[in-house]
């Protein structure tokens, strides 16, 4: 299940990808600093939100699972871009590795929190102190009891 779960957060990153710069096209030109800018921060969001809800059902996210998470989604995006390459999508002057090169961003964010959610780091302090908050515990009172 996690495959296929890898394979749709996938897809659906690319096609974000592909919808983004289609509407952003009627608001900057597609040559433009602006439309480049736009497009990675839509990348870089897209990627951190299917990274997160991809990890979030992993039995053990990690930096490792994070990254080969976000290897495998750069690969499938490289793989969907090369027929609209092929049939000249890139015609804008821009060479096609500048189109893929953005695509490096998606595993270094997947590992990024592939690491955060891990089991016994922030993610374990945090729930705690949420825990004890709920349950009308202080963090100095936690301390205290410690002792």
């Amino acid at each position: 299940m996690e495959i296929v779960r890898l394979l749709i957060y996938g897809a659906a990153l690319w096609g974000v990808q592909v919808i983004a710069g289609s509407l952003l096209r009627i608001f900057a030109a597609a040559e433009s600093a602006l439309f480049d800018q736009l497009m990675d921060l839509t990348l870089a969001g897209a990627a951190a939100l299917f990274a997160y809800l991809h990890l979030r059902g992993v039995r053990a996210p990690s930096l490792l699972s994070g990254a080969i998470c976000g290897g495998a989604w750069m690969a499938m995006c490289v793989a969907l871009d090369l027929p609209l390459l092929a049939l000249g999508a890139g015609e804008d002057g821009m060479p096609p590795l500048s189109y893929t090169i953005d695509f490096l961003i998606i595993p270094i964010i997947a590992a990024a929190i592939g690491a955060a959610m891990t089991r016994g780091g922030a993610q374990a302090r945090a729930e705690t102190l949420s825990r004890d908050v709920l349950v009308g515990k202080t963090v100095a009172r936690r301390d205290a009891d410690a002792d």
